[in-house]
């Protein structure tokens, strides 16, 4: 059986003592911070480093002002003007309107070693398909552009 953590676990593992960038990091509400699925918690626990990029500007502010290393900016275009050892976009790709011009973006954090870490829901897992089968939809979220 898979863990229901397993994204978080691999992650974590290799963004341990790395400089990392996590891209779309707020993850919809900076109340999620609490929870123990927030991602860039999870990720400022093991690295070196983290900076967390977010367009949610209001979101933004109320993490900077818990301690969180978090700049407001679009992931579709940015420089920071520094290189990374990991950047992460966790569920983040299905929101982008030009997933080319993020790609872009990242590029330009990259240095021959770097890794981009991607990942994005399964529309078609058994937990979402058990929804079209028993209640007749499939549960979309409104910010998805694609799937």
């Amino acid at each position: 059986m898979i863990k229901k953590n397993y994204r978080i676990e691999l992650i974590k593992n290799l963004c341990k003592d790395k400089n990392v960038l996590d891209l779309g990091c707020v993850d919809h509400d900076s109340r999620l911070e609490r929870n123990d699925l927030w991602l860039h918690k999870h990720i400022k626990n093991v690295a070196n480093n983290l900076i967390g990029v977010d367009y949610l500007r209001e979101e933004v502010e109320n993490l900077k002002k818990k301690g969180y290393n978090i700049i407001f900016a679009n992931v579709e275009n940015f420089d920071l003007n520094k290189k990374f050892d990991i950047i992460v976009a966790g569920e983040l790709i299905e929101h982008l309107e030009n997933p080319g011009k993020f790609l872009d973006s990242v590029k330009k954090h990259m240095h021959k070693d770097s890794i981009l870490i991607i990942t994005t829901p399964n529309c078609f897992s058994i937990r979402r398909m058990i929804g079209v089968i028993f209640f007749g939809k499939l549960k979309e979220n409104r910010e998805h552009v694609a799937y």
